[in-house]
């Protein structure tokens, strides 16, 4: 047996214990979903860290990052943002007011409407979502690293599979 696998975790040892106090009830899913809350976890820690020294943290990377990615003039709504990242809008006032305060973004009124804005990228904002973004790439592949690119490609393929078939209540 690969050595990885004959590795057990505390999900293992959890599993373990419900199957002996409920011998009835299949455990097995938990060995998903445990893991899965335990790699969220671990993962939003350490780079919860790593944004520290930017004075940022990850809800306002998001939104830099969002309007990083939609491209020249990298504006958007806030619509556009907080269903980008499917937050509330009062939940996105707040980041968008918090990076506002930082001189990462600005507000923009739209030329065609005058009661609709857009937040926009500044130019301190860009270079410091640019400069972080390499870097997040690079920690998101070293997270990786215990799989090989075949299982990391399986793992994404199952994952958006299982992603798309949970239906969320409204």
């Amino acid at each position: 047996m690969n050595d990885e696998i004959s590795q057990n975790d505390v999900v293992d040892l959890a599993m373990d214990q419900w199957r002996q106090e409920e011998p009835s009830l299949d455990p097995s899913p938990m060995g998903i979903t445990s893991r899965l809350f335990q790699i969220q976890a671990k993962s939003e820690k350490l780079f919860r860290q790593y944004l520290m020294s930017f004075e940022i943290g990850i809800h306002e990377f998001d939104v830099l990052a969002t309007l990083k990615r939609s491209g020249p003039p990298f504006r958007l709504s806030p619509t556009q943002l907080y269903k980008s990242s499917m937050l509330t809008s009062g939940a996105m006032t707040n980041r968008i007011d918090r990076l506002e305060k930082q001189r990462l973004v600005l507000r923009k009124k739209d030329p065609q409407d005058r009661r609709a804005q857009f937040v926009e990228l500044s130019a301190k904002g860009h270079e410091l979502i640019s400069g972080i973004i390499p870097d997040y790439f690079q920690q998101l592949s070293h997270l990786l690293s215990p799989l090989t690119e075949f299982e990391q490609t399986q793992l994404a393929i199952l994952l958006r599979k299982l992603n798309l078939g949970i239906k969320w209540e409204a």
